[in-house]
């Protein structure tokens, strides 16, 4: 498709003007623009239908702006690769150089939009007293971030909605951040990706207000301990170092313990430091007494770690004193009571992340789909928190919406729905959130046995129909053999047919078309 037949199918043409002035500045090829154009097109057509189906998006108008401003400001240079010829980056279909603002990638343009937002500014911070955890869990939120940004045309073509599963990149990370993003609703992961806080007590705290502590605790807990194993699963020789770590820090629990004699250890700790750091200063500022501690000390080393000179010899006794006095301040956090109190939480914290890890005859990713699975069962338990305490229409609505979504998402080779391990959480919260639906006058009773309303619902509302408010229902007796035949209708036409043996105490009157949800 040529740039001015793009341009010309476009609704947005504000933007498509302000798109057109960008890459007018930028040295891309014709087939860059293109490619570029293709992908603002897709989002032009998809954006109604992931937006309902997803009920809780940016607007259009963020979504392509924000688009524009990575183009505008963090893009310097696309190349398009040859998947022929370009065979060394055939499983990464993209390279990216930060420091030219470039990126090389395949001619697709979900693998391009991925690689965008890879380039952009935009990147969620982890504190740094996560320590082992802050970069395994930056990784999880951004590449989940980056998945979600290009499910708009990666899913939706304007006509059908399917989730592809073999273009996301990181199946996990997808999954942990949309279980995050539905929890914590109202696009509170997009409004937070640029705070200078600590983005996972933000997270922390927005749950907890939401839910309950403890929910919130127990999610925390167990996004970290995925986001340790995706490590560990590739790269397992780790094992041995997270194990030292984690035994140094019960070894510092255990001297926290004795309150009294921690304390003694640390005022002791200060006043070696302190003696130190005068040392260094008396040395400094006399040059006879440095020269002097220069030879000392060259004394001492083999004649290939000698020092090549007082200047080096000086920067060294520098970078020693910065080093004890960023001790002496930690000691000295340390002793105050809150500080104290704190710090040894923190231990425990860490501790209970790395705890489950193990030398002998541990299997990494059998204990990675165990944390997943409980995180998904955690995710639903909170979703029926969410249900009961649903009080409007609009409320439930939503969580049907949010729940035929959540269904559908990919764990490993197979959808959240077909899962075995989840099947009873998945039934305890679809009955809840029927049977609220009803009760509240959102949808009509189909049946008067809970679990049988919660089975006719269920397979309803598996639909892919995009606007599920468009829905109708008939059932019908079939003559030949008296079973019940369910036609569930798109407006008008029919989308897909189930034929049951039997269904227990139906509600409905045959032959009589019904909207599912009620006005």
């Amino acid at each position: 498709m040529g740039k001015e037949e793009i341009f010309s199918k476009l609704n947005i043409k504000d933007y498509s003007k302000e798109f057109e002035r960008i890459l007018d500045k930028k040295e891309f090829s014709e087939d860059v623009k293109n490619l570029l154009l293709d992908i603002l097109y897709k989002i032009d057509i998809a954006y109604s239908d992931y937006n309902k189906v997803k009920n809780e998006t940016l607007s259009k108008k963020e979504i392509v702006e924000e688009l524009l401003d990575i183009i505008k400001n963090d893009c310097n240079k696309i190349e398009l690769l040859r998947p022929k010829i370009d065979r060394d980056i055939k499983d990464r279909k993209y390279k990216i150089n930060r420091e030219k603002n470039r990126i090389a990638v395949f001619p697709n343009a979900n693998i391009l939009m991925f690689a965008l937002y890879e380039m952009s500014h935009k990147k969620y911070r982890i504190n740094k007293s996560y320590e082992m955890v802050n970069k395994p869990l930056e990784n999880m939120l951004n590449n989940g971030w980056q998945n979600a940004k290009c499910e708009i045309i990666r899913d939706f073509d304007g006509w059908t909605w399917n989730i592809e599963k073999d273009q996301i990149d990181d199946l996990t990370n997808n999954l942990i951040y949309q279980n995050l993003n539905m929890l914590l609703g109202e696009n509170f992961l997009e409004v937070n990706i640029l705070s200078r806080r600590d983005i996972m007590k933000i997270i922390e705290s927005n749950l907890k207000y939401k839910y309950d502590e403890e929910t919130a605790k127990k999610i925390i807990l167990l996004v970290c301990k995925i986001c340790v194993l995706k490590e560990l699963v590739n790269n397992e020789s780790k094992i041995n170092s997270i194990i030292r770590t984690r035994r140094l820090m019960q070894e510092e629990v255990r001297k926290m313990e004795n309150k009294k004699e921690y304390l003694q250890n640390l005022a002791e700790s200060k006043k070696v430091i302190g003696r130190r750091v005068r040392q260094i200063d008396e040395t400094l500022s006399d040059n006879k007494v440095l020269k002097r501690e220069f030879l000392k000390h060259n004394e001492k080393l083999s004649e290939k770690n000698k020092i090549f000179s007082v200047s080096d010899f000086v920067e060294k006794l520098q970078e020693e004193r910065k080093e004890l006095i960023n001790e002496y301040e930690v000691n000295s956090n340390l002793m105050k009571p809150s500080n104290y109190v704190r710090g040894k939480e923190d231990l425990k914290e860490k501790i209970e992340i790395l705890k489950d890890i193990k030398k002998e005859g541990y299997d990494v990713k059998k204990d990675l789909r165990a944390k997943i699975i409980m995180l998904q069962k955690i995710y639903l338990k909170a979703i029926n928190i969410r249900i009961t305490k649903a009080r409007t229409k609009k409320e439930i609505i939503d969580l049907i919406y949010k729940m035929r979504y959540y269904k559908l998402l990919p764990l490993g080779k197979k959808k959240i729905m077909d899962i075995k391990d989840l099947q009873e959480d998945l039934v305890e919260t679809e009955t809840l959130l029927y049977t609220r639906g009803c009760k509240l006058k959102v949808l009509p009773l189909l049946s008067g046995i809970v679990t049988e309303n919660y089975r006719l619902m269920s397979n309803i509302l598996e639909s892919k129909i995009i606007d599920l408010e468009k829905i109708s229902v008939l059932f019908k007796k079939n003559k030949s053999d008296n079973k019940t035949v369910l036609n569930i209708y798109d407006d008008n036409v029919i989308d897909n047919t189930i034929v049951y043996d039997d269904i227990i105490d139906l509600n409905v009157r045959l032959n009589r078309k019904i909207k599912l949800f009620i006005k």
